[in-house]
């Protein structure tokens, strides 16, 4: 996974060789922590209130989950068993960050693997009012949670979380797939967003941004990396026609333009890229 280790201005918290219910993060005030397994075997992350395990989010090896930790709750690392695999809390091992505007973090991964004791990879457990970008990196197409818009290889996408409850979990359309993604947000360094797709259909709209249910309004640019021309609809209505080299600034929220989608030429190669410009 490629790190842009100059930008990264504090060193990752590690975990391994741990004692039974260590701690690894006192959260007096709720913040949000994106936990990586470094390992080879599976482990759960528990959140706490006080002895009481308030929620858990599994958390597999060359993966990732973003937690969200409420007032007053701490954070350990605990064993289990999984499917076929029994993971000991002496065979834990993993690193950790802060999600913060202070500084840019690496950004999340998840990868299944034949071997992997389930088909949905939890990646986001409880990220309230949240903008996230999801980039398949893989070869195989996946889904976001239970959303039905699949998202193809060398594409991008950018949905909202509007519930403290959230929890999104990705599957694939194969045994093995791949993908990374970030929290938008301005000032982060984040990579831009991409498509790059073929379509036999032109009716047919790739989903590109949804930030149903996010009240806060959304600013973002797009652009015609490639040679053919497409076009950008919102809500189904057509916004623009962009030709090679061009580029379209919009604004997103859910009471009014919430979903962008791109629509191609028949049969001809759709490349562009987009970027987060900022609240509106």
């Amino acid at each position: 996974m490629p790190v842009r280790r100059a930008d990264l201005t504090t060193r990752s918290g590690r975990f391994k060789n741990l004692a039974a219910n260590q701690t690894l993060v006192q959260s007096p005030k709720a913040s949000k922590y994106r936990f990586f397994n470094t390992g080879k075997k599976p482990f759960t992350i528990q959140v706490k209130e006080g002895a009481t395990v308030a929620k858990t989010t599994d958390l597999y090896p060359q993966c990732s989950v973003d937690v969200l930790l409420l007032d007053n709750t701490t954070a350990v690392a605990v064993g289990g068993t999984y499917g076929a695999i029994t993971t000991a809390v002496a065979e834990i091992e993993g690193v950790y960050d802060l999600i913060s505007d202070a500084a840019p973090i690496r950004s999340g991964r998840f990868k299944r693997k034949g071997n992997t004791p389930v088909t949905a990879i939890p990646i986001i457990n409880g990220d309230a009012d949240s903008l996230y970008r999801l980039y398949n990196v893989g070869e195989s197409d996946l889904l976001i949670d239970a959303r039905p818009e699949v998202l193809s290889p060398e594409c991008s996408r950018d949905f909202a979380l509007p519930s403290s409850s959230a929890f999104v979990s990705i599957t694939g359309s194969e045994n093995t797939f791949q993908g990374l993604y970030d929290l938008v947000k301005t000032g982060t360094g984040i990579r831009s967003g991409q498509f790059r797709f073929t379509e036999a259909n032109p009716a047919t709209e790739h989903l590109l941004i949804d930030v149903t249910g996010v009240t806060v309004g959304h600013r973002y640019r797009i652009t015609n990396a490639g040679e053919f021309q497409f076009t950008v609809l919102g809500n189904g209505t057509a916004l623009v026609t962009l030709k090679r080299d061009q580029s379209f600034d919009f604004q997103v929220v859910d009471s009014a333009l919430r979903v962008i989608t791109i629509r191609g030429v028949n049969d001809k190669l759709v490349n562009g890229i987009y970027d987060y410009l900022g609240p509106a």
